[in-house]
């Protein structure tokens, strides 16, 4: 394993899981799994949700005993949660190259009780795209998986577009904290990280007639399915994804086939997320589940609340910020 790669992050499971004055703890609504997210940083959303539903209903029938999957851009670890939940025997691998995001997937897997299932590597996919295969961690194998999923930066480097899912106008010009290039860095292409890139590494890593299970802005998508094809990934099916009845898709999500012929492309019905209302659709509804809030002492089961002014995460020194009261 070369220095750009650490260690997995999800040591043995410890009685009781920090969180720290920067940090939010939430209810995901399945399973009973929860959710610390960083204040200042990268938040995961709506798109991790769809993400995972959208992936797990393409595997729900699915023959094989096991699969395995990874999970491109991982951040904390929220979809990746999300989709073990759905496939009860899908294993996975989260790749995230925040040192922030990776630890802060490590302890989201250790509350949640899945470190026989889940996994997280601290990687930039930029350097993995260049490495030999007997160079490659032991966890992401060429030629390994079922399944790739991922959420990849919507924009290309330089202002970002208003848009219907609340992206704002921006510069990558300026440095920033490390909370600021987490956001930045989620959005939009950053330091080579092009989405041809993040098609290749996918390429490589799924077995023959494996699946990429992408979720990207419908804008580009005359340019995703030119470079999953270039990929050796033959789009299988395109979802639009609308914020609201009766406007145009938004987002897409997009499968695609490593070593797939061509024919049999189908585009499915848009999914709409609000009704004319304002209110979750019905389909919306039914993603997230019927499942009841937990309460304050299930919610707070094995977390405990640490007040270090300063920690120290993988090679960043972060100062966290903000204030949030144990129950």
């Amino acid at each position: 394993m070369c220095e750009d790669f650490f260690e997995p992050t999800n040591p043995a499971d410890t009685d009781l899981i920090p969180l720290y004055p920067d940090e939010t703890l939430e209810d995901l609504q399945r399973d009973g799994l929860r959710l610390i997210q960083k204040k200042d940083g990268f938040r995961s959303g709506e798109a991790a949700v769809w993400l995972a539903a959208f992936t797990a209903a393409c595997w729900e029938s699915s023959p094989r005993p096991s699969l395995s999957f990874a999970e491109l851009g991982s951040g904390n670890g929220m979809a990746s949660l999300l989709l073990g939940a759905r496939l009860k025997t899908a294993r996975g691998v989260g790749l995230e190259i925040s040192a922030r995001q990776a630890e802060l997937m490590g302890r989201n897997i250790r509350l949640n009780q899945q470190t026989s299932r889940l996994n997280c590597l601290q990687a930039d996919i930029r350097a993995l795209a260049q490495l030999s295969q007997a160079q490659w961690p032991a966890l992401l194998q060429p030629s390994s998986l079922d399944f790739v999923m991922t959420n990849p930066p919507f924009f290309t480097a330089g202002p970002l577009p208003d848009g219907g899912f609340g992206q704002a106008r921006t510069r990558l010009t300026q440095p920033a904290p490390p909370g600021e290039a987490e956001r930045r860095g989620a959005r939009s292409e950053q330091n080579g990280l092009t989405f041809d890139r993040i098609a290749q590494v996918a390429s490589r890593l799924l077995r023959h007639h494996g699946c990429l299970h992408l979720l990207h802005t419908a804008a580009r998508l005359p340019e995703l399915l030119q470079e999953l094809t270039r990929a050796e990934l033959m789009p299988k099916s395109v979802r639009g994804i609308s914020s609201q009845t009766a406007r145009g898709a938004e987002l897409v999500f997009i499968t695609a086939i490593k070593g797939g012929r061509p024919g049999g492309f189908k585009l499915e019905p848009t999914f709409e997320v609000h009704g004319p209302d304002g209110q979750l659709s019905p389909a919306a509804q039914a993603v997230y589940g019927p499942a009841a809030p937990l309460s304050v002492k299930q919610l707070w089961h094995r977390v405990k609340m640490r007040q270090n002014p300063e920690r120290r995460v993988g090679k960043l020194v972060v100062n966290p910020g903000g204030e949030q009261n144990e129950p």
